[in-house]
């Protein structure tokens, strides 16, 4: 596969994250479900059973710029770019984040965005070592 293509095309990358996804869920016992006609119909990429419940899951792949992973909670509102929501807490259960440059997946708390449309995490340490308000991407790795 061309690597431009797969940075440049966003529903490739996208199709790669549920994939992870979907091999991870394997790997735990989780039956994985994946909604008819498209995402467009529902405000999740995918679901997976426990068992127990099922539990809906939107899907993000991000790329590392400069040692930080960003992420937006946001959509496009009917398709339309430049019109742009905030997703609500009760569209989806779990937030899985895929990156390819750590070939990872980590699970990102809803509420951690509060009135935040996005959120950086952080690979390495700041070099002021500044503590406060600074999440590590580690601490999210989904196992």
């Amino acid at each position: 596969m061309n690597d431009k293509r797969l940075t440049e095309d966003p529903r490739l990358k996208g199709d790669i994250a549920e994939l992870k996804v979907i091999e991870w869920c394997l790997h735990n016992g989780h039956t994985p479900l994946t909604p008819f006609g498209g995402a467009n119909r529902c405000r999740y990429d995918m679901a997976y059973d426990t068992g127990e419940k099922i539990i809906r899951v939107q899907v993000k792949c991000r790329s590392l710029y400069q040692d930080k992973l960003t992420i937006q909670i946001t959509k496009q509102q009917n398709g339309r770019p430049g019109l742009t929501l905030k997703y609500t807490e009760d569209e989806f259960d779990q937030l899985i984040v895929y990156c390819p440059d750590t070939n990872s997946l980590y699970e990102i708390p809803f509420e951690l965005f509060g009135e935040s449309n996005g959120l950086v995490f952080r690979t390495t340490a700041p070099k002021n070592n500044q503590q406060s308000g600074v999440k590590m991407l580690d601490d999210y790795l989904l196992s």
